[in-house]
């Protein structure tokens, strides 16, 4: 399997990147002491939007996920020329083999779905090719498990769609002629539909969370706000709060199997070459730029990395380099980011040397300041600016 590494150092100044359920930054103990996280969910969210926001000039990021799925079916099949009323009920029953409704009442499935526009075109074709009499037959099965629901039952039977409606619905999302053009993005990142593991798809890439290289504490912020028609009389503040916040050096980690991309279940028949590379090129782009919205306006923790190092590998695993912080970096009153980047040439260097794990392709961008970094050995890695590295990377797509 051919892969695609990213590395990367990237200090962050006051922000609350990634929350976890008491508001407060998320973190891990790693190396016997506390770090800051960015899960690799968030990491990946922010990296799908940055790739379709700023960098899909072709439009093949265009997966939705979402549990509002019926009207997306029903406009589709009424665009075809169904009736409104049989469009809303086939759309229900698609929806409910899916992703199952809570109740007959409800606008929407239990889980999020993942789809592109042409994959609900898709959908809505191979329904509207039903005969009436199938149709008809799909919507008036009865479905236990909305009776159940209604009923109170906890343990309700799980039943399926069944008949022509599964079939096509099966047809209509079968992976046999390869991915649709403009779900690059479900390609990338994965789908999957509990409902049938037939029509879920492995994605491609693969998100570490992110770490610090040092050990971090919380802090908290007290403010205050003013309240602009309080009487002049009055003294005090109009509202206080506290929010915690932190801010540190983060090692990110992200791989992409470009063998699994090139394969006919894939992009193999439906993208060109040139267009996989697009899509490669998009999504290294969104994973270096892209930043976390949390707090975006109140904190803006929008920073560009230190260091970036891409390796792409003709077999094997993808590898990352996280060990090099296992004994966090000190705190010496320098920042974090020059011994951070002496740590990771250094365990980059150990992989070639101690365990003989080559690369094709190994370059580097490190900015200005992280240039010193660089006088320590590290093996066979060009160093380059951004745009050589992505392009160099680019030419390994298959």
């Amino acid at each position: 399997m051919k892969h695609l590494e990213l590395h990367v150092l990237q200090s962050f100044p006051v922000s609350c990147l990634n929350r976890d359920d008491n508001n407060s930054p998320k973190s891990a103990l790693f190396g016997g002491v506390l770090r800051g996280r960015v899960s690799s969910q968030c990491a990946k969210r922010a990296c799908r939007e940055e790739a379709r926001d700023q960098f899909d000039s072709d439009g093949f990021f265009k997966g939705i996920r979402t549990k509002l799925i019926f009207d997306k079916i029903s406009s589709r099949l009424q665009g075809l020329g169904e009736s409104e009323e049989m469009a809303v009920a086939l759309a229900r029953k698609a929806g409910n083999y899916l992703g199952k409704v809570e109740s007959d009442k409800d606008d929407r499935v239990k889980t999020m779905m993942f789809f592109s526009p042409n994959e609900f075109e898709k959908i809505a074709g191979s329904i509207y090719g039903l005969t009436p009499e199938e149709k008809e037959a799909a919507i008036k099965e009865p479905d236990p498990e909305l009776e159940g629901a209604a009923a109170g039952r906890k343990n309700k039977k799980k039943e399926k769609v069944n008949g022509p409606m599964k079939k096509a619905l099966q047809k209509a999302l079968s992976r046999f002629d390869g991915l649709a053009k403009d779900a690059a993005d479900i390609g990338l990142f994965g789908r999957m539909i509990a409902a049938d593991s037939s029509l879920s798809v492995d994605g491609a890439s693969m998100f570490s969370h992110a770490l610090s290289t040092h050990e971090v504490d919380s802090e908290i912020d007290y403010f205050t706000a003013v309240d602009e028609r309080k009487p002049v009389d009055k003294t005090g503040a109009g509202m206080v709060e506290v929010l915690e916040f932190n801010s540190a050096t983060y090692y990110r980690f992200a791989a992409l199997n470009l063998t699994m991309l090139a394969q006919e279940d894939h992009f193999g028949k439906t993208m060109t070459q040139e267009e996989r590379k697009a899509v490669v090129m998009a999504f290294i782009q969104g994973f270096v730029k892209a930043v976390p919205s949390a707090r975006r306006n109140s904190m803006n923790g929008n920073t560009m990395p230190a260091y970036v190092l891409g390796v792409i590998r003709e077999k094997g695993h993808p590898l990352q380099l996280v060990n090099a912080f296992e004994r966090p970096v000190s705190k010496t009153g320098k920042g974090y980011v020059l011994e951070s980047i002496r740590r990771i040439n250094d365990d980059y260097s150990d992989l070639v040397e101690t365990w003989g794990i080559e690369a094709e392709f190994a370059g580097v961008t490190v900015s200005g300041y992280g240039q010193a970094g660089m006088e320590n050995k590290h093996g066979s890695v060009e160093v380059m600016n951004l745009n050589d590295l992505i392009e160099r990377m680019v030419d390994y797509v298959g």
